[in-house]
């Protein structure tokens, strides 16, 4: 999710009069993260809950923990969701992971828009398709095996963060404003977009982009905070909590019970597929 649509969505509610007075109390969490309301956070959430039902036959228990509802990125203490929410909003380590100074521009780096699931344009060109898409599958393995190295070392909470890491990644590649995809389960990419950039035959995410967001334009589920439930969200962000399931499961396979991790991604990215 970008920066700028967080920031819209940010002022819109803010600024709505329409809002019920006993809503205040949960308002600040509400409007913390992606989207119109905390976004990535409950795809997170939701993936869990069914990864660890799935897990529970395999290992005989839950490995992740839960999350609350209402958990937003920005003051949680739950590993996963802050390494998912410091894809957008970097600390230092980060910034180190991916090789960059603090003072890179996270945002409109052109060299790292393959962690938002768009094209990464170092040289101010876009990579080709094949190339975008095997940028942002690299990013995601790579953030597993470190998620994997972690919890090898006993340390839970940085495997988790990382595993959040690479969920944001994946759930974004979702979004149609960053990765239009198609078929069941919106499993073929079709495109790669590109950010800050106007670039003949490729999609663009806009500076600020109302396809960015993952909730129903209901009013239950845009403007109730407690209605954030699998049903409330958009086509696209059910299926992207589909392939954070399928994900997190695949990843537990490998760290709890020793089974061969995919770094195929189950078929989400077959980039071997696509045109350069």
């Amino acid at each position: 999710m970008r920066l700028d649509t967080i920031l819209l969505f940010l002022l819109f509610f803010l600024s709505s009069c329409g809002l019920r007075q006993v809503e205040a109390e949960s308002e600040p969490k509400w409007l913390t993260g992606a989207g119109p309301a905390r976004g990535h956070e409950d795809l997170t959430r939701i993936a869990v809950d069914r990864a660890n039902n799935t897990l529970q036959n395999l290992l005989g228990y839950k490995p992740y923990p839960s999350i609350a509802k209402g958990v937003a990125g920005l003051d949680t203490g739950h590993p996963m969701v802050k390494g998912n929410y410091e894809t957008d909003f970097p600390t230092t380590k980060m910034y180190q992971f991916h090789g960059m100074p603090s003072s890179v521009d996270w945002h409109n780096d052109g060299r790292l828009q393959h962690l938002h699931s768009l094209r990464d344009y170092p040289d101010r060109t876009p990579l080709g398709l094949r190339a975008s898409c095997l940028a942002v599958r690299s990013s995601i393995v790579r953030a597993a095996h470190k998620a994997m190295g972690a919890f090898g070392e006993g340390d839970r909470d940085s495997g988790l963060y990382w595993l959040g890491h690479a969920t944001h990644i994946i759930q974004d590649s979702f979004s149609p404003a960053h990765t239009p995809r198609t078929g069941e389960g919106r499993r073929v990419i079709t495109d790669l977009c590109v950010y800050g950039l106007e670039w003949p035959g490729i999609c663009k995410h806009e500076t600020v982009d109302l396809r960015d967001h993952v909730w129903r334009s209901t009013f239950a589920c845009q403007f109730d905070p407690n209605n954030r439930n699998h049903a409330c969200l958009k086509s696209e962000a059910q299926d992207a909590v589909h392939a954070t399931t399928a994900f997190l499961i695949n990843a537990g396979e490998a760290i709890f019970a020793g089974n061969p991790f995919d770094d195929l991604l189950q078929g989400f990215f077959a980039c071997e597929t696509l045109t350069p």
